[in-house]
C-alpha cells in the first residue's frame, strides 16, 4: 500500500486504505496491490473486517 497513492483516484477508482472498506457499500471490491507481501497485508486487513475473498473482494494484481 503505497502511502502517496492513498486518497488519489486512478483510472476512475478511489485509492483507499483497507480500514476504509467498512464504509464502502458496493461489493465486490477490486484490490490492486503489487507484491505478495502487500497483498497478504491487504488480505489480513480484509479478513479482520469480516470480508471474504472472492465474495467481497478480489485481488487483481
Amino acid at each position: 500500500m503505497h502511502p502517496r497513492r492513498l486518497g488519489n483516484v486512478i483510472h476512475g477508482a478511489p485509492v483507499i486504505p483497507p480500514a476504509a472498506l467498512a464504509d464502502v457499500a458496493q461489493r465486490p471490491v477490486i484490490v490492486s496491490v503489487a507484491g505478495a507481501t502487500a497483498r497478504a497485508e491487504v488480505r489480513a486487513s480484509m479478513a479482520a473486517l469480516g470480508l471474504h475473498e472472492l465474495r467481497d473482494f478480489v485481488c487483481a494484481a
